[in-house]
């Protein structure tokens, strides 16, 4: 019987085989059940990383970690740094993303936030801030694409966009473009997908809906067959449907409001029929113009663009030009996707 070491060595790095994970689990908690209110809080350091190695879903540990963090024991931006690596081994786990949000709320609650104007910083700290998000952007990221459908990545990238970033706009536009590779490689998964419904929400460009549509009129070309994709269209229309309906009250009370400022306008003779949407808004335009010297034009051509989007038979007649361009057995996939679409589109507008 050959007595074998579960301890491996490969250069720099230290590791233990996981059927000794059960015998080093319970000796680990064991020491620090008694060393907790130890003096030396460095050996608190050294027991609580090798246990939370082993199994980071024990409360108990990170909260060790969380006293050190207080005492500066431990330094912030390298605790996040450790988090990223158990996630690598853990990507799911919900203590460690727990963990990550307290240390991202001390550093915010210790530090001025270099996207609030009325807060003077130096720049060291807009600097560590910085690293701060793209550390946990990085740490995301590897945790989304080593578990499938990992809610739990995606929504912690959520909350650091909002958190730290303050839903910058720069933020949201690089994110937006980041991602956009990342669901090209995970076609099937919904996660991203709502990671980047979120971000236009955030956004609230039509030029990006626009965008977005191409961009999923490509992929449903590339990866027919793909429930995520189709569910992702659903809630793109839904998007453009309510950006429509914002922009047509904006037109409307703008001209309304243009009423207001120059009341002699109202006097002017009617046009015996309506004039076709696209005049009535040229020439809003250009009384807008001539009142506060701005030109409207790119809106018009938005909403034209959004008009044209949202419509039944426009939205039918793209799909139908995709459906054909697939074969074989992939065409009958995508026929019955875009069957239940269209049904659902025809509910959705009624």
């Amino acid at each position: 019987m050959v007595n074998k070491s579960p301890v491996v060595v490969e250069g720099s790095k230290l590791g233990v085989e996981s059927w000794c994970a059960k015998v080093v689990l319970p000796c680990i908690h064991k020491q620090l059940v008694c060393q907790r209110n130890s003096k030396d809080p460095h050996m608190l350091q050294s027991f609580t990383k090798v246990a939370l190695l082993l199994n980071p879903e024990c409360a108990t540990f990170w909260n060790i970690r969380k006293e050190l963090l207080q005492k500066d024991v431990l330094e912030a931006l390298n605790e996040l740094r450790f988090t990223n690596i158990i996630l690598t081994s853990h990507p799911k786990s919900p203590e460690t993303f727990v963990h990550k949000r307290w240390v991202v709320s001390y550093i915010l609650s210790n530090k001025c936030h270099p996207w609030n104007s009325s807060n003077h910083i130096s720049e060291s700290i807009a600097n560590d801030l910085q690293i701060i998000l793209r550390t946990e952007l990085e740490g995301s990221r590897q945790a989304a694409s080593g578990y499938s459908s990992n809610y739990n990545a995606w929504s912690h990238r959520i909350w650091i966009v909002e958190k730290l970033a303050q839903s910058s706009t720069e933020v949201l536009q690089s994110e937006l473009q980041e991602s956009r590779g990342w669901v090209m490689q995970h076609v099937s998964e919904h996660s991203g997908f709502q990671y980047r419904q979120f971000l236009l929400k955030k956004l609230d460009r039509v030029e990006c809906l626009l965008d977005e549509f191409h961009f999923i009129d490509d992929l449903l070309r590339c990866y027919p067959g793909h429930e995520a994709i189709w569910n992702h269209r659903r809630a793109l229309f839904n998007l453009a449907k309510v950006k429509h309906r914002e922009t047509h009250r904006g037109a409307v009370s703008l001209d309304e409001g243009h009423i207001n400022i120059r009341p002699k306008m109202a006097r002017l003779q009617e046009p015996q029929q309506e004039l076709p949407r696209q005049s009535r808004v040229q020439e809003l335009n250009q009384n807008l113009h001539h009142v506060t010297g701005h030109v409207t034009g790119p809106v018009v051509d938005h909403l034209t663009s959004l008009c044209e989007l949202v419509k039944f038979s426009s939205e039918q007649e793209r799909l139908q030009l995709i459906v054909r361009s697939s074969t074989g057995s992939e065409h009958t996939v995508q026929e019955r996707y875009c069957k239940r679409y269209l049904e659902w589109l025809e509910r959705f507008q009624t």
